[in-house]
């Protein structure tokens, strides 16, 4: 199993976010973390991606990639850059390729690869956010909001490839509805 939380307890002073949480995700699929605003949702990627470490339990979690409610670019490398050299430091061709052909199937054109940061709006920034995570080996993809800037042409695309990328890894994605997510075939954790 890539992650497993048992007895997890958290808490931002009085106010307790987390009693006693356990769960015991499969290899793969989809999982998504649903509730309100200041629930827990975020503050539990966070310590699954070993961010935030002031809790008690257990999590026993394998390598993750996550894509942040922010988008941590950085400004001194162009879309394209942001997840080759971030990824790779010495990207091969082919691994460019393979960041140029997802950009793609989201809507980037061979110009906005080459724009940065300053020139991408909050969607495009999500995109290069979410493919540098989608094209990282990592056995969990931790997704925190991932659909809150796409239209409804992107969404189904993201939809589209998410349903692969579940095929052969655990992918835990927060919202605060499901109505972004379509038909995915996922499972949902409310957090009340």
């Amino acid at each position: 199993m890539p992650l497993i939380i048992k007895n997890l307890k958290k808490s931002f002073g009085e106010k307790v976010i987390f009693d006693d949480f356990s769960y015991t995700f499969d290899n793969n699929g989809i999982y998504i973390l649903v509730g309100d605003s200041g629930r827990g949702k975020t503050t539990l990627l966070r310590m699954i991606a070993g961010l935030d470490n002031d809790y008690t339990g257990e999590i026993i979690t394998d390598q993750v990639a996550y894509v942040f409610q922010e988008y941590r670019l950085f400004p001194v490398l162009n879309a394209i850059d942001n997840i080759a050299k971030i990824l790779w430091i010495q990207p091969t061709d082919e691994q460019i390729r393979s960041a140029a052909s997802l950009l793609s199937t989201l809507g980037f054109s061979k110009t906005d690869m080459q724009l940065y940061p300053n020139a991408l709006s909050g969607g495009m920034k999500q995109r290069v956010s979410l493919c540098r995570a989608l094209l990282a080996d990592k056995k969990i993809l931790l997704l925190d909001e991932p659909f809150k800037e796409l239209d409804s042409t992107l969404r189904e695309q993201l939809r589209t490839i998410l349903a692969e990328e579940a095929k052969k890894r655990l992918i835990l994605l927060s919202a605060h509805s499901l109505d972004a997510l379509g038909d995915l075939d996922r499972t949902v954790i409310e957090i009340k």
